[in-house]
């Protein structure tokens, strides 16, 4: 994991790898919210170009990285829960 600072109050930087309309829903803020309120996560957020285009270097500095991929299909999300 890459910290950030160091000594005391360092921070683990965790990249979140996203679409940049993803990142403003309820859902994802509820999750970056718990992230944050421990404290210890320093959150990067890698947006529509890093996702679609940049090679995978791009996520420099991260050795944590959170992907959330969404489904739409009711079958598919009961297979999920299952």
């Amino acid at each position: 994991m890459v910290v950030l600072g160091g000594g005391v109050g360092k921070k683990i930087a965790v990249g979140v790898c996203v679409m940049e309309k993803k990142v403003f829903s309820a859902s994802m803020g509820q999750i970056l919210e718990g992230l944050q309120a421990f404290g210890e996560f320093e959150i990067v957020i890698f947006g529509d170009k890093v996702v679609l285009e940049d090679p995978v270097e791009r996520l420099y500095g991260c050795k944590s990285c959170l992907g959330i991929q969404a489904v739409n299909e009711l079958e598919q999300q009961h297979l999920l829960h299952d």
